[in-house]
């Protein structure tokens, strides 16, 4: 689409920080117990302006096996579940903390997958 991100902070977080305890059960169930979050934001562009800003906040969840993360995929995605996902703020210095319910949201996701060799 053209338009492009900085990546203002980055972190390795339990996955218990990543939404509500059904969420977690879930995640820690299918043997989850971390995530990788970026907060990215939108260089000056079509949507953001500095008065304006757009930032991302990227989940990465790590399972065992490509197998796990289908079945979470198919149960916390497609299953019709409403997951509220723990949305990421940069704070000073590069810290990470949720957002306030203030704060105006938009959820969109995707699902993607890599293996790695063990």
């Amino acid at each position: 689409m053209g338009i492009e991100f900085a990546r203002i902070a980055e972190d390795t977080r339990l996955s218990r920080d990543a939404g509500p305890s059904d969420l977690v059960g879930e995640l820690t169930r299918r043997g989850c117990t971390e995530v990788v979050v970026g907060v990215y934001t939108e260089q000056p562009g079509p949507h953001a302006t500095p008065e304006n800003p757009v930032h991302v906040s990227v989940q990465v969840f790590a399972f065992p096996d490509a197998a796990t993360a289908r079945d979470a995929h198919g149960y916390l995605g497609d299953g019709g579940a409403s997951w509220r996902l723990t949305m990421w703020n940069a704070g000073a210095g590069g810290d990470l903390a949720p957002c306030p319910d203030e704060v105006y949201r938009s959820y969109r996701w995707r699902y993607s997958w890599r293996e790695t060799a063990t």
